[in-house]
């Protein structure tokens, strides 16, 4: 589930997907990366209590490190880089106060 954060009330929120798979490869016995991607749909009211929703389409990579494994549990921090593509599906009815296109990358 999704949070969307726009400049319309935050009490407008509407149920928000997002789906997402990964592969996992490791490069050795305490480091890995991953390939994501994922779809969405960021959905919301407007001003004017009218619908609105924006497709996403997000994909990332990311270097796992491992340094310390037990039966119990197994830390790790990572570093990653994600690129987002968004398309506003149903425009709100009410006018933004900020300017925006109807799709672009993130």
């Amino acid at each position: 589930m999704l949070k969307p954060s726009s400049e319309f009330d935050t009490d407008s929120y509407r149920l928000s997907l997002l789906g997402r798979g990964f592969l996992k490869f490791e490069l050795n016995s305490y480091l890995e990366t991953e390939l994501g991607v994922g779809i969405g749909e960021l959905n919301g009211k407007d001003f004017l209590n009218d619908n609105w929703s924006t497709s996403i389409l997000p994909a990332d990579i990311k270097l796992i490190l491992s340094p310390f494994m037990n039966k119990s549990s197994s830390p790790y921090v990572y570093a990653g880089l994600q690129l987002i593509r968004w398309k506003i599906s149903d425009f709100p009815k009410s006018e933004s106060p900020q300017i925006t296109d109807n799709l672009g990358w993130d």
